[in-house]
């Protein structure tokens, strides 16, 4: 069993935390963190550091600051984790094709 720490939204973020978004669906404009059917989280994105995702000016402020919803919401909200995440968790730096 490994054990990582789930961040929450009032945790502050360190460059070297892992990050996924929540969804990647996208229409328009607009970018869709929840199902359009259940209107549950999406989540079945592979782990990545923040420092490869979100700017060093982030580096100390809260999660919140960068989920909450703006006037116009388009980016996609991220779930945060700090810990040693399984290799096959973490998304590869060469380009992925298929399952593995």
């Amino acid at each position: 069993m490994i054990t990582i720490q789930l961040l929450e939204d009032h945790d502050l973020i360190c460059m070297d935390d892992w990050c996924r978004p929540l969804s990647m669906t996208y229409t328009g404009d607009y970018v869709y963190d929840t199902s359009n059917y259940g209107g549950l989280p999406e989540n079945n994105m592979r782990w990545v550091k923040v420092n490869a995702v979100i700017g060093k000016c982030w580096k100390g402020k809260r999660i919140i600051e960068i989920n909450q919803d703006g006037k116009y919401h388009t980016h996609p909200r991220y779930e945060f984790a700090r810990g040693d995440i399984p290799e096959a968790h973490i998304l590869p730096n060469e380009p992925f094709y298929g399952n593995e």
